[in-house]
């Protein structure tokens, strides 16, 4: 049932994307760099995470079709626009999962998606999470590597959530860590949550990446991340005028 309801959304178009900011904590403003969220729209007008869904997505062996259906989808959206987002330094995020970077052939598929729609590159940026891209280390280089020869930029997801983090960072040519939720949700009251996140953030400097704090619900964590030297931040907060709010996209 959920393997069909997977592709009955495929194909019917209940599938909506979100657009989420990723807010510059030192700079006030509107965002122009966003992840893109992949939510169901049910018969009932509920609209569901897709997270209720991944597993059987997994087990099916359909992550690879829904990666390809979200990357057509942005791409088409942005096409129109690519001149003037490019001139404003926009960028937007799509997630790839580890059934995809598995396929070898699935880089070069990004790569004429992108020459397809007429795209720069910079406009697109790749997440992969910390556990699928260390999972296949050689496979994620590859994919990193044929990215890069276009201009793409890669961004690990979840990152300090496994026991590898740091040893194979130093093999991976990203440009951001995105610091996993669950050191960000209990920062205010978690001296050991504050001093993970600050070693994350060292580290990142030294070796010239971006930092994202994920999960970032209250302006009052945004401000604790920010002193802690977290440059971006993605979640439901506001600040001032500046709202994180997803907003959504459809076809």
């Amino acid at each position: 049932r959920e393997s069909r309801e997977i592709l009955e959304a495929i194909d019917n178009g209940s599938f909506i994307l979100y657009a989420q900011p990723i807010m510059k904590l030192a700079e006030p403003g509107y965002p122009t760099h966003y992840e893109i969220l992949l939510r169901v729209s049910r018969p009932d007008g509920t609209v569901i995470s897709i997270a209720n869904f991944l597993d059987a997505a997994e087990r099916y062996q359909l992550l690879e079709r829904l990666d390809r259906w979200v990357l057509d989808r942005v791409l088409s959206m942005v096409a129109p626009h690519a001149a003037e987002l490019h001139t404003r330094g926009a960028s937007f995020a799509v997630n790839i999962t580890g059934q995809s970077l598995s396929q070898a052939e699935f880089a070069d598929f990004v790569r004429g998606e992108i020459k397809r729609h007429a795209i720069p590159a910079g406009l697109i940026d790749f997440e992969l999470t910390e556990t699928a891209a260390v999972k296949n280390i050689k496979a994620t280089q590859r994919f990193i590597e044929r990215l890069s020869e276009i201009g793409a930029r890669v961004a690990l997801d979840d990152f300090g959530t496994g026991l590898s983090s740091l040893m194979h960072l130093k093999d991976l040519d990203v440009h951001r860590i995105k610091i996993d939720g669950k050191f960000v949700r209990d920062v205010l009251s978690n001296a050991r949550s504050r001093a993970l996140i600050r070693a994350l953030v060292q580290i990142a400097d030294e070796i010239g990446l971006q930092t994202v704090a994920e999960f970032v619900e209250s302006e009052a964590i945004a401000a604790s991340i920010h002193a802690l030297g977290v440059q971006w931040a993605r979640g439901v907060f506001r600040s001032g005028d500046r709202g994180s709010s997803a907003t959504c996209w459809r076809t």
